[in-house]
């Protein structure tokens, strides 16, 4: 039995000896490489992080790459060790989105160990180098626009690789409708977008965000320019012949676009709705002269504003009025009753508009009738001549014209004018008041 136990012992002992000697000892070893920051257009830098295992401390030493597509300045550092060590290089990529095969180069002048410096290291290890993609989207607009009208246009985003993220777009000088945010593949992506341009230098603004290689977060802005062509102008045509009868009458006019745009009509206080490029308007256009001015206003629902006036020649119609009025011989400066007796066919309306004297009340005075009407007026001349303006839709138009005099108020005569001398005669005086007259006084002497 202790025969045994002895064998046993010896057993032990030889074997942990064994162990002691055929245990590899690891002093060095070349960990990896690492992006911190990538490049990100080729030509850029980059600082890439090379590791090492150092079982001692080494002493001044230099860490290179080469013999690649990536270029860098050795890092030199005093001491390194033991344990991993990190050196961090900045590298310069010619390419971007490629794999290079490097040679890393460790050299240190001494290595401290056990209490005693010794001679260095030169290790030269194979590293395996892929230098990533960074985002670089382009974007353009592929379509044309018309200025001031909604129109699609295909906005398209491209890189020279594939990865996801959003696209954000806005507008300098447009109006963009619709949805403005989008996700999808940025390698090769595309979105209709509803725009109306409201300036001919209208571009978008599209925001492109991802995340590069390590995660972290890349925005990018591209100004997309817009082409933009001049909007055509309205056509404007009358309904009727192209005259317009002299007074005051409604006339139709068809607006055009050869767009279908929508908006609003304005044409002298009448309004209506363009819709697709087409609208019906009714003004009423008073005409006194040779010629008609009507303005057209078009506002379309983008904003936009296109202004044309036509001008329409004015005939002469016979009035089928036949006024007259009372008295036709006025006071100046007094308050006047006139008495305006207005015939015509059926039933009409229309107005009485007084130039030279002033009109107690609502002015112009408002009229209508059937085959007749008596409108009775309340003037002070202020000139010699005052003109009454009497208009009837669909009717006609006529003026008449009074008198205002300076003289007496009132006019006396006497009937008879002579009586024979000596003799007792009746003799009729005759007052007749040409204003507003409360008292008159007659006086009679030989």
């Amino acid at each position: 039995m202790p025969r045994l136990s002895t064998i046993l012992l010896f057993s032990a002992v030889l074997l942990s000896a064994q162990a002691a000697v055929f245990q590899p000892a690891v002093d060095f070893l070349f960990l990896g490489v690492q992006w911190v920051d990538v490049p990100k257009f080729p030509g850029d830098f980059g600082l890439l992080k090379l590791s090492f295992f150092l079982a001692d401390q080494h002493v001044d030493v230099a860490v290179s790459l080469g013999r690649c597509g990536l270029y860098s300045e050795p890092l030199r550092s005093p001491s390194a060790g033991p344990g991993v060590y990190e050196a961090v290089l900045k590298v310069r990529a010619d390419r971007l989105g490629a794999s290079m095969g490097c040679v890393a180069v460790f050299k240190s002048r001494y290595v401290y160990k056990s209490g005693s410096l010794s001679d260095g290291v030169e290790r030269v290890e194979y590293a395996e180098v892929y230098v990533p993609p960074y985002p670089s989207p382009q974007a353009a607009a592929v379509g044309d626009l018309t200025l001031g009208v909604r129109g699609k246009v295909l906005l398209w985003v491209w890189d020279s690789f594939r990865y996801n993220g959003t696209v954000e777009v806005s507008a300098v000088g447009a109006r963009l409708y619709g949805p403005v945010l989008f996700r999808g593949d940025l390698g090769n992506f595309s979105a209709a977008l509803d725009v109306a341009p409201l300036d001919f230098s209208a571009s978008l603004t599209v925001t492109i965000r991802t995340r590069d290689a390590l995660g972290r977060e890349v925005a990018v802005a591209r100004q997309v320019p817009l082409s933009v062509k001049p909007r055509p102008t309205p056509i404007v045509a009358v309904r009727q012949e192209r005259w317009v009868p002299a007074g005051c009458s409604t006339v139709g006019l068809h607006v055009m676009y050869p767009l279908p745009v929508n908006g609003t009509v304005y044409a002298l206080g009448a309004s209506a709705p363009l819709v697709r490029g087409e609208a019906y308007v009714w003004p009423e256009v008073c005409a006194a002269g040779s010629y008609a001015v009507i303005p057209v206003t078009v506002q379309l629902d983008t904003g936009a504003v296109d202004r044309v006036e036509l001008q329409l020649p004015v005939y002469q119609i016979p009035s089928m009025l036949d006024v007259s009025a009372e008295p036709t011989v006025l006071v100046t400066y007094d308050i006047n009753k006139v008495t305006v007796k207005i015939r015509g066919a059926g039933r009409f309306e229309g107005q009485i508009t007084v130039s030279g004297g002033v009109v107690l009340g609502q002015h112009p005075v408002p009229f209508f009738g059937v085959d007749g009407a008596e409108v009775a007026l309340r003037i002070i001349p202020t000139s010699s001549v005052v003109t009454l303006d009497v208009s009837a839709a669909g009717v006609g138009r006529t003026t008449v014209n009074l008198v205002a005099s300076q003289r007496t108020p009132v006019e006396v005569s006497a009937e008879p004018a002579e009586v024979p001398a000596g003799g007792r005669e009746v003799v009729r005086i005759y007052v007749r008041p040409r204003a507003n007259v409360s008292e008159v006084s007659v006086t009679l002497y030989p």
